[in-house]
Parts: structure tokens; C-alpha cells; sequence
């Protein structure tokens, strides 16, 4: 699995186009301009900082969904794992 830290739009937006990019390096990118953008506002985080995995669809495993961890989440993972009393 390979997590992302994403601090700002910017970075999302760079990630994510080497993400619908990856393994095309070769051939031009098969959207235009305006479903790039579409693409980027429907798969935008809620909120940045946050971390981003891609992960296997959970009803067709053809699929890839994103799953972002926000803030809130990681500093409750890390109060339960007792990380703050270190």
C-alpha cells in the first residue's frame, strides 16, 4: 500500500494527475482539459492535510477507489495506540 501525505490542493492536484496518468508515459492523456478538472473536483479530498491510498473496490475488484485519512482520524489512531503518551 502506498500512502500518500497530500498538505494542500496543489499537491492533490499533482498526485492525482500522475495517478490517472501512471504507466502512459508514452502516449498522451486520453482526457481533455475539461474532464481532468471534472475529475479532480469529484475525487478532491474534504480536507487538507490528509493522507490518500488507493485501495481494491470492495463489490468489483476491478475497480480502485481512494480513500483519504484525515486529521481527526490519525490523531484518534494515535491516542488509542498510545502514541501521545511516548
Amino acid at each position: 500500500m502506498n500512502i500518500t501525505f497530500l498538505g494542500c490542493q496543489k499537491e492533490y492536484e499533482e498526485w492525482y494527475i500522475l495517478l490517472i496518468n501512471a504507466g502512459v508515459d508514452d502516449f498522451p492523456s486520453l482526457l481533455n482539459p475539461q474532464e481532468i478538472e471534472a475529475a479532480l473536483a469529484e475525487n478532491m479530498p474534504a480536507a487538507f492535510p490528509c493522507m490518500a491510498y488507493i485501495q481494491k473496490n470492495e463489490t468489483n475488484y476491478l475497480d480502485e477507489e481512494i480513500v483519504y485519512v484525515y486529521e481527526e482520524e490519525f490523531s484518534k489512531w494515535m491516542h488509542l495506540m498510545g502514541a501521545d503518551k511516548r
